[in-house]
């Protein structure tokens, strides 16, 4: 945490892909700077990976489908 504060907002939570995956979009405010944020979690066995993209909130509706791309493009290695 830094002096400006971070707060969360989380705007979805679902599953996944082959069901051991789940997909979280969240909203970030750091120090005043608004951010878009999605993280995808995998679990496998022994492990979670995650695959974490932001940017800033302006940009979101630019980058969505780059931000989209790298979900789906995120691999898990057993």
């Amino acid at each position: 945490q830094n002096s400006g504060g971070t707060d969360f907002k989380k705007l979805l939570q679902k599953p996944y892909g082959d069901g051991n995956s789940s997909l979280i979009e969240f909203e970030m405010k750091i120090e005043g700077d608004k951010f878009y944020y999605k993280c995808l979690i995998t679990k496998t066995d022994r492990y979670f990976y995650y695959c974490q993209i932001l940017c800033l909130d302006q940009y979101r509706q630019k980058l969505e489908g780059q931000m989209d791309h790298m979900v789906k493009s995120f691999k898990t290695y057993k």
